[in-house]
């Protein structure tokens, strides 16, 4: 729980490679521990090659330089600095009682006092914390040159490194996001005795009202995909309109305030399963003149939510509140059928405080610059806010 603190920054490196490697499958699904990077709102502060790269090899007929631009997933989790930057404190209101109209208990040679002080319960939670990492490279001033014919040869090498390195920095940014989702689905299915109702699993609902006794499988079948998707569309559309509800529906309470919340629709969130949603599309949609009936608006398509080996799971500890609104460990937690989730935009997100390119050092001795790239960041995640995890169980 170091990043919740109140230090300024921790170093997140390994925790950035190790998401990366999962990212990329290079490595399997292992648990990961969100309360080290999230910070949740809370109610107390607590010699054929050059000797340089030793991979390029010398001159041949043509040089082809593979590198394309890389934009991250997930864009709508990052917030803008007008919103996140400063909001490193946010103040809740809570619900008073309404009161017995004095109006109709007038009795002569008395008089109603209406001076009577009636605060408003005013609920302040903090993010503390931040993130941070940062990675260089090296670019050698002339030890090159023997690797390439011309000086556009060189320069298309340099610009190269510079666009290989900004995807590196895209994506590691895109899973920053991805793990703040992960950490708030992951808090949310760790919470759900207390709030049973953010958790939605739909395949057990579609038995209860069906009667049946069918598993993910037989549901994904083609005579019967349809009807089961028939029944997600129509849960998350209700889900959808009870939270637009001032209401303590789909979030944690806080002991001693009646924290009543809405979410406009403008201000909601829906991320689902892409294998799950391209099934749909296969085997529902090509099926069905008027699509527009079957369709979920609004909604971005994740490819996976951890792994890329095991796209419908996630595995870690996530950052967690107590019904006092303090910080409390969380406990090892475990999905499997993760469909998605549906959010209120202020329940997560990050914002970059800190996103810079240093200025190179030259090695005048060895003839090379190193540029150093440093990033800080916080992951924030709301248990207070409303969101419904959507399992396919």
């Amino acid at each position: 729980m170091a990043v919740n603190n109140g230090n300024v920054a921790e170093q997140a490196y390994a925790f950035i490679n190790a998401i990366h490697d999962q990212a990329t499958g290079e490595t399997t699904l292992a648990p990961l521990n969100h309360e080290q990077f999230v910070s949740i709102a809370q109610k107390t502060l607590a010699a054929g090659y050059d000797k340089v790269t030793n991979a390029i090899s010398t001159v041949l007929s043509r040089t082809m330089v593979s590198v394309r631009p890389y934009e991250r997933k997930l864009p709508d989790l990052e917030a803008t600095s007008q919103r996140w930057g400063g909001w490193m404190r946010k103040i809740n209101f809570g619900d008073n009682d309404v009161e017995e109209d004095q109006g109709y208990k007038l009795v002569d040679g008395q008089s109603i006092d209406p001076f009577k002080v009636k605060k408003t319960p005013i609920l302040e939670t903090v993010y503390l914390g931040a993130d941070s990492w940062q990675d260089h490279y090296s670019l050698p001033k002339d030890q090159l040159n023997t690797a390439f014919q011309s000086e556009q040869g060189l320069y298309d090498l340099v610009s190269g490194i510079a666009m290989h390195f900004n995807n590196q920095r895209e994506q590691h940014l895109e899973e920053f996001a991805r793990q703040t989702l992960g950490a708030l689905m992951l808090g949310r299915k760790a919470s759900e005795t207390a709030n049973g109702d953010s958790v939605v699993h739909l395949v057990t609902e579609y038995n209860g009202k069906t009667g049946g006794s069918y598993t993910l499988e037989d549901l994904m079948k083609p005579d019967m995909i349809r009807g089961f998707y028939q029944f997600v569309i129509g849960r998350i559309a209700g889900i959808s309109r009870r939270m637009t509800l001032r209401s303590q529906l789909y979030q944690n309470k806080i002991t001693g305030y009646k924290i009543n919340r809405h979410t406009p629709r403008a201000d909601q969130k829906v991320y689902l399963l892409a294998d799950v949603m391209e099934t749909i599309a296969s085997q529902v949609e090509t099926n069905t003149f008027n699509t527009e009936f079957l369709t979920i608006p609004d909604h971005e398509s994740v490819d996976f939510w951890q792994s890329l080996d095991k796209p419908d799971e996630l595995s870690g500890v996530p950052p967690m509140i107590d019904a006092d609104g303090v910080l409390t460990a969380g406990t090892q937690t475990a999905m499997t059928d993760v469909f998605g989730i549906i959010l209120d935009r202020d329940a997560a997100g990050y914002n970059v405080f800190f996103d810079e390119m240093e200025q190179p050092i030259y090695d005048p001795a060895g003839r090379y610059w190193n540029f150093f790239y440093a990033v800080r960041c916080q992951s924030q995640v709301d248990l207070t806010e409303k969101s419904v995890l959507l399992m396919l169980d």
